[in-house]
């Protein structure tokens, strides 16, 4: 064998691979080690006198080492009673001491306060007992009764000695002789510490290895490579062999045919489909009750053993394009990220196959840009912008493939309704409100069919600011129905927040006038007429879609209705005003109208007919006088425009609930107790202490402070507010599958209950935004509007992340161009939306929430005016009432 040691460069790796560094390391100075002073009494004492001293001898920064003799004699003289705080130490030491004091300090409040805690004239205070338990070195009564003060002491690092060695002319002339030298040096640190030489201790280590040249790294990275190689064929030809195996015998699924579904009825169905139809498998084994994992498998292998299955249903599996690989040492390649030029071509072919839409350019305008010039001189540029539009019908056509893609669409065949008992038919054309007296049994088959075919669709729209513009974003998303889509027990997921995702319709640069939003009207209309039209489902069915439903904060819902703007009659769809909402009897009796209504109310006079907004608006006697006397014009049926059924939802739960919240969070601070005014500070501190503010943040903090007003007994009347409205807030927030007739009537109650307490509290004191939209619309509306729609799906909650993700999108990816600004957030938004398909951005969020909500309180008793309650019933009941009471 070779020596242990050749080379310098043998004892280099030596200290890299750790073996000398516990000897190097442990060599330091024969001589003890300067003392350091632990004690916190002992550190502010030394710091008063060499602050006396200073100023005797005129210095500022530094201590006069001349002064040294006095100070250990002060020093001396304080702590001559306690023989453990007596100081034997360098002069180095102290000064050290005293540049700690004088830096490093985090925060000089801290400093002060260790001054004061550890004074000389607190030493003097502490018994002898106490006195005796402090020491100079490691004060362990410091560390434990002053901890956190011993804490703010700032520390500074000391670095550890290593012993440096030395080399003469005559050790450098050859790789022995510098391993002699080396070995010389280490025998008195290896004899004081090991009891052996240093030739003893290094032949133990067997980590020592002399560097190998450069044909020998050679050689071991072909003996690798080979290894590599080696592994990667043994588990090909193990790979082929399960190939083989399985290809041999194939599995197969459908042993207990029969026993699982009704074989005869799937034949007969499966012999109607036409040729070149996509069969989605999984959906087909759900209709005929087959619930195993691989459901789909075992319908298809049952209609291939019958031989019904077509060419076109048994379609080959895609293959997964290999990636790109770079090759790191011969024969070992590693994979790489997509190029740039592969992600434009999948996105174009995207494009082309219409998985992506990029819609049409609609409502051109153009505007003059001032800008200055590279002369200094201002300049006018003409430019154009035009907004961007998904056509409806092609969004129509992409919400049905993908729901049928992810089997929450029912999509029965017209022989299920054909082979479905009279009885059956009958009793779920009574749930859904349609009388059977008049109607024959294929009669009563085909209203089925058609009622369950049937989709219905929401639209929303608003403003926010885009790369420093303003811009208007109109959203379609489809809305819930358990007759068209399977219900969460059945889907086994959140049906509801899948099929309620909201698409991109309209986005476009405008501003929030009126005249600016009325440019994209006509275009609207466009795609609403095209309603009309049935789109069909991978199995042929029709479907028909009905516009619904409206729902946006109270402008856009003003605008949507034909309202004025603000004004004194906020409300779309009575006609209550703002002085007349705190009276809840009066609000309760308005009557509500529909578009019909409205319409109707509009075309009997005159006024219309000069066109434009905002009609009735600086009318002079004469014409009003006309406008009353008229009133004679037949109305247009809004069923030829597709709008038949279209209303205009007062309730929007994310804006009302916030708004409502933060009056009550605003007028409780003015009226509360003093303790219940130091909770109530607290939680704000806590939740809503934020920036930026969501309704579920104020969500949270009403039933965090129910919970602390409940068990602190504070004022039973607050404590029944922030009750009802945490129940308030649950219902409101309750998916469709909970809204059953008594969760409706438990929000009339609690509802109205909720309203009359900030009645009783608040009328007196509070200013009337107080009682404004969000009240009313919370009290009066939402329980009506609860009976035709869930009220979770005129929540808000993903429209407004569609404007977060826009202007994230737009500051990261695009060079604010104003002709390429949208295009590019279509497209992402688009791709994004199909990576996180299926997720639920809102689950974290309302997790918290239960958690906070799973609270329980006692009625509160209220002194209620008979005609009040009467109203209230009249509303839930309808007039019928009066005969009960």
């Amino acid at each position: 064998m070779r020596p242990y040691i050749t080379s310098f460069h043998s004892i280099q790796s030596l200290h890299r691979a750790g073996q000398l560094q516990k000897l190097l390391y442990q060599c330091e100075e024969s001589s003890e080690m300067a003392e350091t002073i632990n004690c916190n009494f002992g550190r502010t004492a030394v710091r008063a006198i060499a602050q006396n001293l200073y100023v005797q001898n005129g210095c500022v920064k530094k201590f006069p080492p001349k002064a040294m003799a006095q100070l250990m004699q002060e020093y001396q003289s304080i702590f001559k009673d306690t023989p453990s705080m007596q100081l034997n130490t360098a002069t180095s030491t102290v000064i050290k001491l005293l540049a700690t004091f004088n830096s490093h300090w985090h925060l000089q409040e801290k400093k002060n306060d260790f001054m004061k805690t550890f004074s000389i004239a607190e030493w003097k205070k502490l018994t002898s007992v106490q006195q005796a338990g402090h020491t100079i070195k490691q004060c362990h009564t410091c560390q434990t009764q002053y901890q956190l003060l011993t804490s703010a002491f700032p520390q500074k690092q000391t670095s550890e000695k290593k012993t440096t060695m030395t080399f003469t002319s005559d050790d450098l002339t050859s790789p022995a002789s510098i391993g002699r030298a080396v070995i010389s040096q280490l025998d008195p640190i290896a004899h004081q510490h090991t009891g052996q030489s240093a030739e003893q201790v290094l032949s133990t280590t067997s980590t020592l290895m002399v560097r190998p040249t450069r044909s020998e790294q050679q050689l071991q990275t072909k003996s690798i490579v080979n290894k590599v190689k080696k592994v990667m064929q043994r588990r090909e030809k193990v790979k082929q062999t399960q190939m083989t195996y399985h290809l041999q015998k194939k599995r197969t699924h459908t042993s207990n045919i029969g026993d699982m579904m009704d074989v005869p009825r799937l034949l007969e169905e499966a012999r109607a489909w036409p040729a070149d139809q996509v069969i989605n498998w999984s959906e087909v084994a759900r209709r005929y009750g087959v619930t195993k994992p691989n459901g789909g498998q075992y319908v298809k292998e049952v209609l291939a053993k019958f031989g019904i299955i077509a060419a076109t249903q048994n379609q080959p599996p895609q293959r997964k394009p290999r990636r790109a690989r770079k090759v790191l040492l011969p024969g070992i390649p590693f994979p790489m990220e997509r190029s740039m030029k592969y992600h434009k071509q999948k996105i174009a072919e995207h494009v082309k196959d219409g998985k992506i839409l990029q819609g049409e350019k609609v409502v051109e305008t153009t505007y003059t840009k001032l800008f200055i010039s590279k002369e200094s001189t201002i300049e006018e540029e003409c430019c154009s912008f035009s907004a961007q539009k998904i056509k409806l019908i092609d969004i129509r056509k992409k919400l049905i493939q993908k729901h049928e893609e992810l089997g929450l669409v029912r999509n029965q065949p017209d022989c299920y309704y054909d082979s479905l008992p009279h009885n059956d038919i009958q009793t779920k054309l009574l749930q859904l409100g349609v009388s059977t007296s008049n109607l024959s049994e294929p009669d009563m088959q085909m209203q089925l069919k058609l009622l369950s075919r049937q989709r219905h669709l929401k639209v929303w729209h608003d403003h926010s600011t885009i790369g420093g513009h303003s811009h208007i974003l109109v959203t379609v998303a489809c809305l819930y129905d358990p007759l068209f889509y399977l219900t969460p027990s059945e889907a086994g997921n959140d049906v509801q927040h899948i099929v309620e995702r909201p698409e991109i319709h309209i986005l476009g640069r405008s501003g929030a006038s009126l005249n600016d939003q009325t440019l994209f009207n006509q275009c609207r209309l466009d795609c609403i007429k095209e309603l009309s039209i049935p789109i069909l489902t991978s199995t042929g069915n029709p479907i028909t879609d009905i516009l619904r439903f409206f729902y946006g904060d109270g402008p856009a819902q003003q605008y949507e209705a034909g309202n004025s703007i603000g004004g004194i009659y906020p409300c779309v769809r009575c006609a209550v005003d703002t002085d007349t909402i705190v009276n809840l009897e009066c609000a309760f009796k308005c009557q509500t109208m529909t578009l019909q209504e409205r319409q109707h109310f509009v075309l009997e006079g005159t006024a219309w007919k000069k066109g434009g907004m905002n009609i009735y608006d600086k009318l002079k006697k004469a014409e009003l006088t006309e406008e009353l006397q008229v009133r004679q014009i037949n109305t247009r049926d809004l069923n030829t425009l597709q709008l038949g059924r279209y209303e205009v939802c007062p309730v929007e739960p994310l804006h009302d609930l916030k708004g409502h919240f933060a009056n009550i969070l605003e007028e409780s601070e003015k009226l509360l107790s003093e303790n219940a005014l130091a909770e109530l500070k607290k939680v704000k501190i806590a939740i809503l202490s934020k920036s930026t503010l969501r309704c579920s943040d104020y969500r949270k903090a009403i039933i965090l402070l129910y919970i602390k007003f409940r068990d602190n007994k504070f004022d039973k009347e607050y404590e029944e507010l922030f009750r009802t409205a945490a129940e308030l807030s649950h219902l409101l927030y309750s998916q469709d599958e909970k809204r059953v007739p008594k969760s409706i009537l438990a929000l009339h109650n609690i509802s109205f209950l909720h309203g009359m307490i900030c009645v009783q509290l608040f009328r007196d004191t509070a200013p009337p935004r107080m009682f404004g939209c969000y009240f009313h619309a919370l009290i009066s509306h939402s329980p009506l509007f609860c009976r035709l729609a869930s009220m979770s799906a005129l929540n808000t909650e993903d429209e407004e992340r569609i404007f977060g993700q826009a202007k994230s999108i737009t500051k990261s990816t695009s060079n604010y161009h104003v002709e390429q600004v949208i295009d590019n957030i279509i497209t992402r938004v688009q791709v994004e939306n199909a990576l996180l398909h299926g997720t639920n951005n809102v689950d974290k969020e309302e997790n918290s929430i239960r958690k906070l909500s799973k609270v329980a309180g006692n009625s509160f008793k209220l002194t209620l005016k008979e005609s009040v309650i009467f109203s209230c019933l009249e509303k839930v009941f309808g007039g019928g009432i009066f005969l009960l009471v």
